[in-house]
């Protein structure tokens, strides 16, 4: 090792051969010689930390495979006051800087970088670590990370990613956690079943997703119940005036449907707090292109202490205006808005129907035959009445007057007809 191999200045590091013996006690006072070539106060150092010198006067100390082959150098930056090595290639012809490691004493950071110096900021370097943080870069993205996840930032000044890889067989994972529970959360994709898992791993634990500014849109809380903050869109976002609803939309189809894979019935409940009677208390509206033309709605009974009473109103459109048509009180009894005329038939269908100021009972049939079955005429006087299309024909026959005929002829007997005050219930 007494060997100093000189070339302009350069102090070269041959590389021994295999049956070359070292003794550290016979050979290291002259390797601390030629690691220390032109060093003026070797002193200087702390005695407990060189053995190995390179010396600052030096244009450096060259790693090679083989003399005349040089492929690089380490060389100390004598313009840095920090500890900066350089790494240089070689062609052949010349010494090409390629990256530098280096220590900046001003912000405590070690830095790798891909240039002769390190940057003045070295937070730009390629690589930058200080004690409380790893910063990667492939660029300059002009952006600061937050102070409270600045641990570990990776940077680009385009597209930028970290990706984890794993063999077809494994998942490739990522735990948050602490002291207690070292993996709280995760997110892990099983490669060999393409399944990703998001979620926490302890319990009690729950998982929002935010949106907006830090709005939280979505809570999935430990028994797996899901809380949404606004509308839920299923499909596309709808149009129209909709919010704070399920929204299920589709060019095609939309349906929401109530599966029970058990032996109960599945259920479907609508629940509200009104505090009147006759009060809508949950409807299921019907639109056109955003216009309602058919409404279902439950209103509130009289009942407003126990509120354990309701009855069904059924509502249809006509030029936008909702009325109800038909209602089922409390009693069950069903009750029919009056219509001022007579309906509009159609194909194997006939119609019961209210109609007139006085809201009578009639029948019709598909070839739009007509017949009062609540007979009263306008003096509340009983009888038949019956339209025939086919005649084009109005039957109208006074029931009452025909009885009471029979009776004063003595056609009848006269209890027959049984005349009573007020109303009568039963036979």
């Amino acid at each position: 090792m007494a060997n100093d191999y000189t070339n302009t200045g350069e102090h070269y590091l041959p590389v021994p051969a295999i049956t070359d013996k070292f003794s550290y006690s016979r050979d290291i006072a002259d390797l601390r010689k030629l690691l220390s070539k032109g060093m003026t106060a070797t002193a200087a150092f702390d005695s407990n930390a060189d053995n190995f010198l390179l010396a600052a006067g030096n244009a450096g100390t060259l790693i090679s495979s083989a003399d005349t082959a040089p492929r690089g150098r380490v060389a100390s930056i004598t313009a840095d006051t920090d500890a900066t090595l350089l790494f240089q290639d070689y062609d052949g012809a010349a010494l090409t800087d390629k990256w530098v490691i280096g220590y900046d004493d001003s912000s405590g950071a070690f830095a790798i970088h891909d240039a002769a110096t390190i940057p003045a900021d070295v937070t730009t370097a390629r690589v930058h670590m200080t004690a409380t943080d790893f910063h990667i870069s492939t660029g300059d993205s002009g952006a600061t990370a937050n102070g409270a996840a600045d641990d570990l930032v990776v940077e680009n000044s385009g597209d930028g990613g970290i990706s984890i890889l794993v063999p077809d067989a494994d998942i490739a994972i990522i735990y948050m956690g602490g002291v207690t529970d070292a993996t709280s959360a995760g997110i892990l994709m099983n490669v060999n079943t393409s399944a990703m898992t998001v979620g926490t791993k302890v319990g009690g634990g729950s998982l929002a997703l935010q949106s907006g500014d830090s709005a939280t849109a979505l809570t999935l809380d430990s028994s797996q119940d899901a809380t949404f903050a606004g509308s839920v869109y299923l499909g596309t976002t709808a149009s129209g005036d909709y919010s704070d609803e399920l929204v299920v939309t589709g060019t095609t189809s939309a349906a929401i449907a109530l599966q029970n894979t058990g032996a109960s019935a599945p259920v479907f409940y609508i629940d509200a707090v009104r505090t009147g009677a006759g009060q809508n208390n949950g409807q299921i509206l019907f639109r056109w292109d955003n216009t309602g033309i058919c409404n279902i709605f439950c209103a509130t009974g009289t009942d407003t202490v126990n509120k354990d009473d309701g009855e069904l109103h059924f509502q249809t459109a006509s030029a936008g205006s909702l009325l109800t048509q038909m209602r089922i009180d409390t009693n069950g009894a069903m009750h029919l808005r009056a219509i001022t005329s007579d309906p509009s038939v159609r194909t194997n269908t006939a119609s019961i129907y209210a109609k007139g100021g006085a809201a009578e009972m009639w029948v019709q049939d598909e070839a739009a035959n007509a017949t009062q079955i609540s007979p009263h005429d306008a003096d509340g006087r009983w009888f038949f009445h019956s339209y025939s299309s086919l005649l084009d024909t109005t039957l109208i026959i006074h029931m009452e007057k025909i009885i009471r005929f029979l009776v004063d002829e003595g056609i009848i007997p006269a209890d027959m007809l049984e005349e009573t005050p007020g109303r009568v219930t039963g036979d």
